[in-house]
């Protein structure tokens, strides 16, 4: 399977975008193609010593698809940015999957016009979110009158926190 990955979307990319992808070709010697700026991904490879990961293939895209941009117009008028490179990729058939961090009105406008064009059994497209831990639990816990550890939350104590695990 090749798994082309929007290398510059999302709040902390490519960083984490772009650590992620190659440690996952790295495990699972899945082919991943980064879609993004080329310098830009070349720099996190070198900091996390990754540079030489197998599987792991660089496609230059020049521009970014920002938060703010809007979904419904955002490829056409950017159509150099990761994003709508890496959906020019899907639609050529040089990936089997898309994945991206980015903005996601414009993700599945993306989605939906690529899954129309490249594959008619597709009817709509999906998001998918990362599975939680078991036993996550937020940041600020806190003490009821009882002494009972608590999720900050407004959430019962019987049922397991909610919120995503940080690390101070």
């Amino acid at each position: 399977m090749k798994i082309i990955v929007d290398a510059m979307g999302g709040d902390n990319a490519p960083d984490v975008t772009v650590r992620g992808a190659a440690l996952a070709a790295k495990e699972y010697g899945e082919d991943i193609l980064l879609v993004g700026q080329p310098e830009a991904i070349a720099a996190v490879l070198r900091a996390h010593g990754l540079e030489n990961t197998e599987h792991l293939t660089i496609m230059p895209a020049s521009d970014i698809v920002d938060m703010h941009d809007d979904p419904a117009t955002v490829l056409r008028r950017k159509p150099d940015s990761s994003m709508a490179v890496a959906f020019k990729l899907l639609k050529a058939g040089e990936g089997d999957a898309l994945v991206s961090a980015g903005n996601t009105g414009a993700l599945l406008t993306g989605a939906t016009l690529a899954a129309a064009s490249r594959v008619s059994a597709a009817r709509r497209s999906r998001l998918s979110c990362p599975a939680r831990a078991a036993r996550s639990c937020c940041a600020t816990p806190v003490r009821t009158p009882s002494a009972r550890r608590k999720c900050c939350s407004s959430s019962p104590s019987s049922r397991p926190c909610t919120r995503r695990r940080t690390t101070a």
